[in-house]
């Protein structure tokens, strides 16, 4: 959300964001193969943001993260609800934005028809006064 939801989100076409959707898809994919990048026992908290995020940013909240960590050694099914979390929302995701698909209806539009057909990239002003914010 950090990508869109940005000082500029006003002026995001959101017929542009196929890249960024496609982006989003292949970390949850990468996830799913390899949930150590994530939840691995050795990673060093300070550094596993690297690979573990999208925009391999620093994590907002460290201390959730360590929570998560310290809490894993009593929830031996962790791993596999992450895995079937990711699984559903990579499924989720490729139907929310099978448009942006290659050979999709936004794939193929043109830049020109893209700019003419222009939607904001947040959804801001439908969520009401909270969205304002």
């Amino acid at each position: 959300m950090k990508a869109i939801h940005t000082s500029d989100a006003q002026k995001k076409n959101m017929l542009d964001l196929g890249p960024l959707h496609s982006c989003v898809y292949d970390h949850m994919q990468k996830i799913i193969a390899n949930p150590d990048i994530l939840i691995g026992k050795n990673l060093d908290l300070s550094e596993s943001y690297k690979i573990a995020t999208l925009d391999s940013e620093k994590w907002q909240n460290p201390a959730v993260v360590q929570k998560i960590f310290d809490l894993m050694p009593i929830l031996p099914h962790f791993c596999d609800l992450l895995i079937a979390f990711f699984k559903g929302a990579a499924e989720t995701w490729e139907c929310f934005t099978s448009e942006f698909a290659p050979g999709g209806l936004i794939d193929e539009a043109t830049a020109e028809e893209r700019e003419l057909t222009w939607l904001p990239a947040a959804n801001d002003e439908n969520e009401g006064f909270l969205g304002s914010f």
